[in-house]
């Protein structure tokens, strides 16, 4: 009989609802892509705060731009915003925050900087297809890369700015333009998230080129809406408010105070040994 008593306390204990059961999770997917056609998934930060609790990031994108959540307690007090991981590439866009929701995607658009095809396989690690890479240069590449990856603006501005002069020089353009592009791009990045209302104007490409009949080879210039971010980053320098990306402007971004380029940086571009690409 005491045995029959021990079985139903231990039936109805089992039938009993437990505290200890896990909350049930809402899945949330948040897509990051370009504002083109075909768009173009864009790898980012994703970062998150509610009502009670300030911006965190929580998690990166897979590199096609996508992300799988979870949450259990999905509502407009929870909120979303992204920022890309190439930020030369995919600049800072006017911040915005979304709510959380249980049906469909939370997708943001990304513009580009502007930057060539060219420029994005040189800061991919690739050397593009038939460009001349004189001896002792191939660790300064990768100084560059560095720099922009730790977004070192005043650094990759300065050594990209002289190796566009070298190759200039030299009269290869497609070379110069890259690392033109990279020197003006990044320092409107920069000059763009310096901006009082943190960075709510920011243009929709902050690169032109030169010469818009060009079919290669062409320099570029920043677009008139940079331009001005430039000249506004100048004044809280103290600087002359051109708009123009010099040597003084570059030393004011973060690493260019005191910066020295490397020496075969400074040879003259004829005293090395061309290697060839092909």
């Amino acid at each position: 009989m005491r045995l029959f008593g021990y079985l139903v306390l231990a039936t109805t204990a089992a039938m009993m609802p437990t505290n200890r059961a896990s909350a049930k999770t809402i899945t949330v997917s948040i897509v990051v892509t370009t504002n083109t056609t075909p768009p173009v998934g864009v790898p980012s930060h994703i970062y998150r705060k509610t009502a009670a609790t300030e911006e965190q990031l929580i998690t990166d994108t897979d590199d096609y731009g996508k992300a799988t959540l979870s949450e259990k307690d999905c509502s407009a007090d929870v909120q979303y915003r992204v920022q890309a991981l190439a930020l030369i590439r995919f600049p800072r866009s006017r911040i915005r925050w979304e709510p959380c929701r249980v049906t469909g995607q939370i997708v943001f658009l990304v513009a580009s900087s502007g930057v060539s095809s060219n420029t994005e396989n040189f800061l991919n690690g690739k050397i593009p297809k038939g460009w001349a890479v004189p001896q002792g240069y191939e660790p300064v590449f990768g100084d560059l890369r560095k720099a922009v990856a730790e977004e070192q603006w005043g650094v990759a501005a300065k050594l990209s700015s002289q190796l566009a002069d070298r190759y200039r020089s030299a009269g290869l353009k497609d070379e110069a333009s890259t690392f033109a592009e990279i020197a003006l791009a990044g320092t409107a990045v920069y000059a763009t998230s310096q901006q009082p209302d943190g960075g709510s104007t920011i243009p929709d490409t902050f690169l032109q080129p030169k010469d818009p009949n060009a079919t290669s080879g062409s320099e570029v210039l920043l677009s008139p809406d940079a331009k001005k971010a430039v000249a506004d980053f100048q004044s809280s320098c103290g600087l002359q408010t051109d708009g123009v990306v010099g040597w003084k402007t570059m030393g004011c971004l973060p690493g260019g105070s005191g910066y020295t380029l490397p020496s075969v940086a400074t040879v003259p571009f004829e005293n090395l040994i061309n290697k060839p690409r092909v």
